[in-house]
């Protein structure tokens, strides 16, 4: 008896040392980053996302080192996107639990394979990869009847940088499909590949026609618009939507895919522009200037206005358009001055949010530098926003080490916590 427990106790051992063997293997064999593994910058990737605990100093972190590892993580992330295995009660019920104690106890959050999933299918976007190297795995994903698989393989269709074209034909079907969310997957992909998706421009214009998802419509409107000028079939029919249209946003939506087709499309232009120059309402004038954005770089026609707005008296409003103008890659010499003075306002909440705005868009700006280190001495409540714009400007904020050290050491707990990550 005791001979036969002794020989399950060593195929036992044996077999842990064989599983324990080729995990450490598997994990040499991995591409690095920093001397870390994709898979370890995988898991702090997914684990510090906005859906777990969000750590957005750590997503950073990880995102950079994927992009870092590039095309030689492709192997390992499609291996996780599409990776089928289901959710043991147990595992679930234990980390389940275990979600339920406080953040501050540091103890690792449920992830199901489908979060998992879906987090691997981002970090590939991150990538891009041609199209010769995740094709073979998606159309074997497009063929399976597992829905979960059939809308990765969607998803990540316009995650491909070249050779984008090969995926439109899936892309038509799923623009078809019975299924909303498969269709809106769909129509996202080919509104992310842009231009090349121009054969799918007949399909998405019979959306136009539909009246019972205005939601859907809207869709396929920023679609057509992502496509230029091959979506020119569409711009009568999108012309005939803007007249009958009275809602602020939508009208605003269909005006920025005219414009994106056809940028000789005046009332369209006129329709974006207006609310911009409109000083008396100053919640349409700052949502206007958000969505300008959505016109890519096209919208450097309203740079001039834009400019405009940095002189007005909504906060809300000339700090979008002071990011909108660093998304623009405006010369700094025409903004950067204008927000400078802003440093010296009266109101104390306007000099902050201007110093913030500052490091974001000029990091390391000696005069932003300068009062958010003296807010920091004197101990300011709002010393988190002071810090939080050193951690973002990076290595352009070290005139900042000092009192960040500081505030590490004397600091409320989360000012000691939030020094510790900008350092």
């Amino acid at each position: 008896m005791r001979k036969n427990l002794r020989i399950i106790l060593l195929v036992m051992a044996a077999l842990v040392l064989i599983v324990v063997g080729r995990h450490f293997y598997e994990q040499s064999q991995q591409p690095k980053y920093a001397g870390r593994t994709v898979s370890d910058w995988f898991e702090q990737y997914y684990r510090c996302g906005q859906w777990l605990r969000s750590d957005p100093a750590a997503h950073d972190e990880a995102a950079e080192a994927i992009r870092g590892i590039g095309t030689n993580a492709i192997p390992f992330l499609l291996e996780e996107a599409f990776n089928s295995k289901g959710n043991s009660a147990l595992r679930t019920n234990l980390s389940k639990l275990m979600n339920s104690f406080p953040t501050s106890l540091n103890l690792a959050t449920f992830a199901s394979r489908e979060f998992i999933g879906s987090e691997a299918a981002d970090a590939i976007r991150e990538i891009k990869p041609p199209a010769r190297m995740v094709l073979p795995r998606l159309e074997k994903a497009l063929a399976e009847t597992n829905i979960f698989s059939y809308r990765q393989a969607l998803y990540l269709l316009g995650c491909i940088d070249g050779d984008e074209e090969k995926g439109v034909p899936y892309l038509i079907a799923g623009v078809k499909n019975a299924d909303p969310l498969t269709r809106s997957l769909a129509l996202q992909s080919l509104k992310w590949i842009g231009p090349p998706a121009k054969a799918a421009v007949p399909t998405v214009m019979q959306i136009l026609t539909i009246s019972n998802s205005p939601g859907f419509r809207m869709s396929a409107v920023t679609t057509l618009g992502a496509m230029g000028s091959n979506a020119v079939p569409a711009l009568g029919k999108l012309k005939e939507m803007l007249a009958q249209e009275t809602r602020p946003y939508e009208r605003t939506t269909i005006a920025i895919a005219l414009y994106r087709i056809d940028d000789q499309q005046t009332e369209a232009l006129k329709i974006l522009l207006d609310p911009i120059r409109d000083k008396s309402q100053p919640a349409r004038r700052q949502s206007a200037i958000s969505q300008l954005w959505n016109l890519g770089l096209a919208a450097r026609v309203a740079i001039p206005d834009l400019l405009e707005a940095l002189e007005d008296e909504s906060e809300t409003v000339w700090w979008s358009a002071g990011q909108a103008l660093k998304r623009l890659d405006v010369s700094q010499e025409l903004y950067v001055p204008k927000l400078e003075r802003k440093l010296k306002a009266s109101s104390e909440d306007t000099r902050r949010n201007a110093a913030s705005l500052l490091m974001q868009v000029a990091p390391g700006n000696a005069e932003a530098m300068k009062y958010l280190i003296a807010l920091m001495e004197r101990d300011s409540p709002d010393q988190i926003i002071a810090i939080e714009s050193f951690r973002q400007a990076g290595p352009a904020a070290k005139a900042a080490i000092p009192v960040l050290r500081k505030a590490g050491k004397s600091g409320t707990a989360s000012i000691r916590d939030a020094a510790a990550k900008a350092l």
